[in-house]
């Protein structure tokens, strides 16, 4: 997401940028706990009070309404406002700041830093109108979520392709990208497919109703009972298929289409090969290779690793990465813990 780099980047260090976003993002799954806990208990008392909500995500305002005072419910408003303004002032100089750098400076090279302030106003704020439009359009707010997240992952095919592998490229890239999005929504649309009114639970099911329909009438009026539309019901079924063919994808052109210059795919990995928390240094004197801090990258570069030389030192040379992953599993069984030892209140 476009507000992911500069917030590792405003680390003093490399090592700031880990903690931070790693430890930050299982500082919010552990106010998960918390809130699947409040779900728990408006579930008891829909069930107490003898109601029904009519749409599951009626929830949180009916936990507002039966659990907190007017006082307490106008608090709560205003957490929620602060929380989600942080977070789309981000957005909003971030978004403008990659349609300006990457797209208005490309195409008018010359234009003078006041203009391109200006630039960058108006896109991020034309890019956060979008978001508003896409906000009205969707009916819940959990499916919304899991489409931003989904448009992610399918993007950062080409992003972790080009960390992973030297050999991806740009035609690659906009494979992968295409193949993965076009794949999404086509398998999506075969999950709204549906004969004498029964539409598909799995995956499976909907290649299954086309390879029944294999031509003819039939596999064209069982294709032309699904719906298009911009947010399906998430699903692991479509997801997982789209990554593995825009992965496919990634891979295939990547090798059938020209490599990029060397002397670039060089220096890119060159510069992830060194530590960047040396700033002082003299002019023309390279930053000292991350493999001596034990601050080298695993995954970079996989294929490298049929090579002999990325198993010399192998502790030493990736210790910041085996540390890391240890600790962090070790709080994600810790939270795992935690949620276990709250649900087990009161029994």
């Amino acid at each position: 997401m476009p507000h992911i780099l500069s917030m590792n980047a405003a680390g003093r260090s490399e090592r700031a940028g880990r903690v931070g976003m790693t430890y930050g993002s299982m500082v919010k799954r552990f106010c998960t706990i918390g809130w699947a806990l409040t779900g728990l208990i408006v579930a008891a008392l829909v069930l107490k009070n003898g109601d029904t909500l009519a749409d599951k995500e009626a929830a949180f305002g009916y936990a507002c309404l039966h659990l907190l005072t007017p006082g307490l419910t106008g608090l709560m408003i205003a957490c929620v406002l602060a929380a989600n303004m942080s977070t789309c002032s981000n957005f909003m100089v971030n978004t403008g700041a990659l349609f300006t750098r990457n797209v208005y400076v490309r195409l008018i090279p010359d234009a003078p830093d006041r203009r391109l302030l200006w630039v960058g106003r108006f896109s991020g704020l034309m890019l956060t109108g979008l978001g508003v439009l896409f906000a009205l359009y969707v009916d819940q707010v959990l499916q919304a979520f899991l489409f931003t997240e989904t448009i992610a992952a399918l993007m950062g095919i080409m992003f972790l392709g080009g960390i992973l592998w030297r050999r991806a490229n740009r035609q690659g890239a906009w494979a992968a990208t295409v193949l993965a999005f076009v794949s999404y929504y086509v398998l999506n649309y075969l999950m709204t497919c549906s004969a004498d009114g029964h539409a598909p639970e799995t995956l499976r099911e909907a290649l299954a109703g086309v390879a029944q329909r294999s031509s003819g009438a039939a596999l064209s009026d069982y294709l032309g009972s699904g719906e298009w539309m911009l947010v399906y019901l998430w699903t692991p079924g479509p997801f997982g298929g789209a990554m593995l063919l825009g992965t496919l994808g990634l891979i295939l052109v990547s090798i059938l289409t020209r490599p990029e210059e060397p002397r670039r795919i060089e220096q890119f990995f060159e510069n992830m090969r060194r530590s960047t928390d040396h700033e002082a240094l003299p002019e023309g004197q390279p930053k000292p290779l991350a493999a001596g801090e034990g601050k080298d990258l695993v995954l970079l570069d996989l294929p490298g690793w049929l090579t002999a030389g990325r198993w010399r030192g192998f502790f030493r040379r990736y210790r910041e990465d085996l540390v890391g992953f240890v600790l962090a599993w070790g709080v994600v069984f810790g939270l795992v813990g935690v949620a276990w030892l709250v649900l087990r209140i009161g029994q």
